[in-house]
């Protein structure tokens, strides 16, 4: 680990909120689980604003978690710790840069789940009218995460899954 990069995995987060959401795009998840730590102070990227379509965080679904946490742990040395709660869903820390992208592994729930990038915008429901408006699809429409923000999911025009991220404290 990148010891500049304070680990944001050591300090137990203030509260946990997961949910369960259905999409409607063919190919992409049928199921999402989203886990989110609630703590004012903890943003996806906490040393700078993320700038409009940076990554701020990325989802690795996985048959076996326990051999997809040994593959990434080994391979990039990744911190990978179990969030509390009902679901199989891992967080990583990365251990790059401050402002660098982490993300979670979590169970796979459809043969053909991708891995999920999710990318930060000034407005999610902005940008979800200009998906459709590209000929894009949205599989799960502007979502709160309290304390922290929304997203959505959206498929591009050639099936691909990823995801848009608003950074918003007063969301709720």
């Amino acid at each position: 680990m990148n010891p500049a990069k304070p680990s944001r995995l050591a300090a137990k987060p203030a509260g946990l909120i997961w949910k369960n959401f259905a999409t409607s795009c063919p190919g992409s998840p049928c199921l999402i689980v989203v886990a989110v730590e609630i703590n004012k102070n903890h943003n996806m990227s906490t040393t700078k604003k993320p700038t409009a379509t940076d990554i701020v965080w990325f989802e690795i679904a996985a048959d076996d978690t326990e051999r997809a946490r040994k593959f990434y742990r080994e391979l990039f040395g990744w911190k990978i710790e179990r969030f509390p709660g009902p679901h199989e869903y891992w967080r990583i820390d990365t251990g790059g840069a401050e402002a660098a992208p982490d993300g979670a592994i979590k169970k796979r729930k459809q043969p053909q789940e991708p891995v999920v990038n999710y990318f930060s915008v000034g407005s999610v429901a902005e940008q979800a009218k200009k998906v459709e408006q590209l000929g894009g699809k949205i599989c799960m429409g502007k979502t709160a995460v309290p304390q922290m923000g929304y997203f959505a999911v959206c498929q591009d025009t050639e099936g691909n899954a990823f995801g848009l991220w608003e950074n918003n404290p007063n969301a709720g």
